[in-house]
């Protein structure tokens, strides 16, 4: 413990850009050589704070990405010198991303939070602005200071999400069960629609406000849609298995525009029809609303 706490601290601390960032490399070149299963063509890096800085730093040094999510990372040490832990104004300036910005090529979502107390949110500002500049394909989600957030997951998930909140946190709540949301500017339903007999559009209608960003988690699709069971070790239970076709309808009628999908690997289920046995897969998609009312509209926030 004590040789890997003193490895951590004296061969990496203050080496951003270089071996912190070359053992993320090698790490990633050893899972894509053991683990088959994934896929190099759809990578995606993401990271917030100093994973913030690494992400604005993979983007300028390395191409091998599908996508980048940077979080209230580190753009321009000149403007944050004070704001971070280093004293040493020309180390601080060795890692700076911008002198490699013209290598920017990956597609990249920047988000920056208005709660941020180390960085200002001109970082992630200024790294957006190179993008567009660029002609990077490139957008931009601001967080403001009231940003609320609900999840919906199953009992145990909430339970421990619950228990882990702070007290003090007010703009994040967690439900078991998707009929008790509120008001709020990002759903997460992750692994429980197929429970409710409510239609997407139904959970959506029902909210006072409709919120800005939905995301679907553990969603089951199958061309077999349609009210099955599921047998589990402890009882059977009703299962709602959704059509190809039927969150695309959803999303439309709604007003939202698709930004992300994805399948759920090694989540595969199997349900009891009438043919016997069906297997169905798991699914995920985030999705943006397209057009907010002027009374509905807040902070400006994906640009």
């Amino acid at each position: 413990m004590e040789l890997a706490f003193d490895f951590a601290n004296d061969g990496i601390s203050g080496d951003w850009g270089g071996k912190a960032y070359s053992d993320l490399m090698k790490g990633l070149d050893y899972a894509e050589q053991h683990y088959t299963f994934i896929d190099k063509t759809r990578e995606c890096t993401l990271g917030a704070g100093f994973g913030g800085f690494m992400a604005n730093w993979i983007l300028t040094h390395t191409n091998r990405f599908a996508c980048i999510v940077t979080h209230d990372g580190m753009f321009n040490p000149e403007s944050t010198y004070g704001a971070t832990d280093s004293t040493d104004a020309k180390s601080v300036q060795q890692w700076s991303p911008i002198p490699s910005i013209q290598n920017a090529k990956t597609p990249t979502l920047v988000i920056l939070s208005q709660r941020e107390n180390r960085l200002e949110v001109s970082e992630s500002q200024q790294l957006y602005t190179a993008l567009q500049r660029l002609n990077v394909q490139s957008r931009m989600l601001n967080l403001p200071d009231d940003f609320r957030w609900q999840i919906v997951d199953v009992p145990a998930m909430v339970r421990e999400g619950r228990r882990r909140l702070p007290p003090e946190v007010h703009s994040l709540c967690f439900f078991d069960h998707v009929e008790e949301t509120e008001a709020c500017d990002a759903l997460l339903c992750s692994g429980t629609l197929q429970y409710v007999e409510l239609s997407i559009e139904e959970v959506i209608d029902r909210l006072p406000q409709k919120p800005y960003m939905i995301f679907l988690n553990k969603v089951p699709v199958s061309s077999k849609q349609g009210f099955f069971t599921v047998e589990t070790f402890v009882k059977s239970l009703p299962c709602h298995i959704f059509g190809p076709d039927d969150l695309g309808r959803a999303r439309e009628h709604l007003g939202y525009a698709l930004v992300a999908s994805w399948p759920i690997p090694n989540r595969d289920f199997v349900v009891l029809s009438v043919n016997g046995m069906e297997k169905v897969q798991m699914v995920g998609e985030a999705w943006v609303l397209e057009q907010e009312s002027p009374k509905e509209a807040r902070d400006p926030r994906l640009q």
